[in-house]
């Protein structure tokens, strides 16, 4: 496979073309090429005759596509006793327990619990934004907690237990101590 890439000099020259002396990386150099959704691979224009307009540049809020292609995506009631599967479409109560992701606890108050084997989640920190898959994609590792107090309009970034990303965001949150259950807007991200 032969891969083209090359970098854009980005400049206030009032129009003038700008040039670089920069070699092209080759298909092996790390950010090259990124694969997308289907095996396709996204990266500069194989055109060597072409040069990207502003248009085409990358915008600095992703779009949430890059890299995983949404899967599911709509509200969720997780219930006390009734964990979810989120890598089930649409995201399931499992019988099976080891496939299950997530449920809504009431120890003192929602609590949403993350089951074993979960390999990562993080609270989104800036409530003026909601992250997309570029944005939840810095999961890391579960850590010591395994444990989450929820409040409304709450944003939690989760990696399941078969690798996708999930974005819950708390709507509503309702009886609690007893028949404890939360509702989510929720989109699950392929790998």
């Amino acid at each position: 496979m032969i891969g083209v890439g090359g970098a854009y000099l980005v400049s206030a020259n009032n129009g003038a073309k700008a040039t670089s002396s920069a070699k092209t990386p080759s298909a092996s150099a790390p950010g090259a090429q990124t694969e997308g959704s289907g095996g396709a691979l996204a990266g500069p224009s194989s055109n060597p005759q072409s040069s990207p307009s502003p248009e085409a540049s990358v915008s600095p809020t992703p779009t949430g596509r890059l890299g995983g292609a949404v899967v599911w995506e709509g509200a969720l009631v997780i219930s006390q006793g009734e964990p979810k599967d989120l890598d089930a479409v649409p995201p399931v109560h499992s019988r099976n327990a080891n496939e299950n992701d997530v449920a809504v606890i009431s120890p003192g108050g929602h609590v949403l619990s993350f089951e074993l084997g979960l390999k990562g989640w993080m609270p989104w920190e800036d409530p003026a934004t909601t992250p997309s898959y570029m944005g939840c994609g810095a999961v890391d590792t579960l850590g010591h907690k395994t444990q989450i107090k929820l409040k409304t309009s709450m944003v939690i970034c989760i990696r399941t237990k078969e690798g996708r990303l999930a974005r819950l965001t708390v709507k509503e949150l309702v009886g609690w101590p007893a028949n404890t259950r939360g509702i989510f807007d929720v989109v699950v991200w392929s790998r």
